[in-house]
Parts: structure tokens; sequence; C-alpha cells
């Protein structure tokens, strides 16, 4: 019962950090390529857990828009006012730690 107990709880582990992980990954890559980013132009990229909203944010720069930094939020399960979303990535800029609503380079897809 213990070693059974052991294994759910390891395989847990494994799904919740390096399998969403790569979803994550995985759903950024989509979502950059519907944006128009050509390959190369990522000047920086820090993936990180967001233990808060239940999900992963990817912070990227770009060499073609260098002042602003694109913050991504994957999210597998995204419950909404208008209902229940799976494997969903969001994105939001930002100039300094200001939230950016002009014009940039990569529009978000929203």
């Amino acid at each position: 019962m213990l070693i059974a107990a052991i294994v759910v709880v390891f395989a847990g582990l494994i799904y919740y950090f390096p399998v969403q992980r790569a979803m994550a990954e995985r759903k950024y890559a989509e979502y950059s390529r519907l944006q128009g980013v050509p390959d190369g132009d990522v000047a920086s990229k820090s993936v990180h857990k967001d233990y808060t909203q239940d999900g992963y944010f990817i912070d990227v720069t770009y060499h073609s828009d260098p002042q602003y930094r694109y913050e991504y939020l994957y999210r597998l399960v995204d419950v909404r006012n208008d209902g229940v979303r799976f494997d969903t990535m969001t994105c939001a800029v930002y100039l300094g730690s200001t939230s950016f609503t002009g014009d940039v380079r990569y529009d978000p897809l929203e």
C-alpha cells in the first residue's frame, strides 16, 4: 500500500512539473508562430511555474522589439465566466513593469 502511494505521488509530480512545462513550451511555440514571430528572434526567455494561477509563465523579449517584455501564461485548465477551456495560452505585453496595450510588433491573439 505504501509503495502504491509513493508511485502515485511520484507520477503526480512528474506530470505536474516536467510534463506541464513541456506542454507550456509546446503551446508557446504554436502561439508565437501564429503571432508571426520568426525563428531566432528570441533575445531572452524564462519559464517558471505559477503556483497562484496553476500554470506556467513564459517571459520573452525579442530582438526586433527589445523595449517590450511579452508575458505568456499557459493553463492546462482555464475556468472563465463563459466556461471552461483546456490547454490555453494568453499574452500580455509590458513596457517596464506597466502593462502596455499600444502598437507592438507581435500583437496578442486574444
